[in-house]
C-alpha cells in the first residue's frame, strides 16, 4: 500500500487530531504486508474494526476480541468480522488451542498490564507455523528522542495508559520467552519524527483526554468545525516531508517496530 495515500486518508479522517493520523501511515503501511488470503485471522485488540477494514480492504477477518465493549459493537457494524469477542487479552481468550494462522495487533500490546499472560495467550491460539504481527513505539520514543520534560513524559504515559516502555531486545524476549520466534523486524519513525510526533500527540492527547488548554490545538479544532478541507490541506503540508519508514533505520536511530513473530 502506497505511504502518500495512506497518509492523504488518514489526515482526512484525523486532521482534527494529525497525532493519530501521523501514526496511523506506518502501521497501515506494514501490516498491510500481511497476507491474509485463505487464512484464519484474529485482530488482537481490534477497537472499533477501522484499521483492519481499511487495511485489508474490506476482507473478511476471522475474529477480533477488545475489553472496549463500545468499540467491539462499533466494529460489528464493520460486517467484516466472522466472530467479536469483549474480552480481556491478557486473560483465557475464548478460542481453541491452535486456531489462527495469523494474529495481529496494532499498538496495543504496550497498553495491557500483564503483557506476559497476553502473549502466552496469543501463542496459544496461534497454529503452529503461523505468525503474530504488532506495531509499537519502543523505548527510544519515550527516553532517547522525547524532546519534551520528564513530567511531559510521565503525564503522557498516563493518558491512555502506557504500562510498557520496552527496547527492541526487551520486546524480543518477552515473545521469545512465549516460545515464538522473531521471523523480522523493521523500524519506523527517524529522531526527527519522532520528536515531532511527542510534541504533537502530547499537545493533542492532553486536550482531549484531560482537557488542558492549549491555544493551537483549540485553533485547528475551531478551523476544523469551519472548514474540515482547509484544516486536512494544512496538515498534508505539514507531514508531506516526512518518509516515515525507510531502509536505513534500525534499532539505534528509530522508534517504532513493527515486528513478525513464528509459531513452529
Amino acid at each position: 500500500m502506497d505511504k502518500q495515500k495512506i497518509l492523504s486518508d488518514m489526515i482526512q479522517l484525523y486532521s482534527i487530531a494529525p497525532s493519530i493520523a501521523f501514526c496511523r501511515v506506518p502501521e497501515i503501511y506494514y501490516l498491510s504486508q500481511i497476507n491474509i488470503n485463505g487464512k484464519t485471522v484474529l485482530d488482537h485488540c481490534c477497537g472499533d474494526g477501522f484499521i483492519s477494514q481499511y487495511t485489508f480492504d474490506g476482507a473478511k477477518i476471522s475474529a477480533g476480541v477488545d475489553i472496549n465493549s463500545t468499540s467491539v459493537a462499533s466494529a460489528g457494524q464493520r460486517q467484516i468480522y466472522g466472530r467479536l469477542e469483549v474480552c480481556d487479552a491478557s486473560k483465557t481468550l475464548p478460542f481453541e488451542d491452535e486456531s489462527f494462522d495469523v494474529v495481529y495487533n496494532n499498538s496495543a500490546l504496550e497498553h495491557i498490564p500483564n503483557l506476559s499472560s497476553t502473549i502466552k495467550e496469543a501463542y496459544r491460539v496461534t497454529k503452529r507455523g503461523g505468525k503474530f504481527y504488532f506495531c509499537v513505539l519502543g523505548a527510544n520514543f519515550y527516553f532517547k528522542f522525547w524532546p519534551l520534560s520528564k513530567h511531559a513524559m510521565q503525564e503522557y504515559c498516563g493518558y491512555q495508559p502506557v504500562h510498557h516502555v520496552l527496547s527492541k531486545s526487551e520486546w524480543v524476549n518477552c515473545f521469545e520467552s512465549a516460545g515464538f520466534k522473531i521471523e523480522g523486524i523493521q523500524y519506523y519513525f527517524n529522531e526527527m519524527e519522532s520528536a515531532y510526533l511527542a510534541k504533537l500527540d502530547y499537545l493533542y492527547s492532553s486536550y482531549f483526554i484531560k482537557r488542558q488548554f492549549n491555544p493551537s490545538v483549540v485553533i485547528n479544532h475551531l478551523c476544523y468545525k469551519l472548514s474540515p478541507k482547509y484544516v486536512a490541506s494544512y496538515w498534508l503540508k505539514q507531514f508531506s516531508s516526512f518518509n516515515f519508514t525507510t531502509d536505513r533505520l534500525n534499532e539505534i536511530n528509530s522508534s517504532g517496530l513493527y515486528i513478525a513473530a513464528a509459531k513452529n
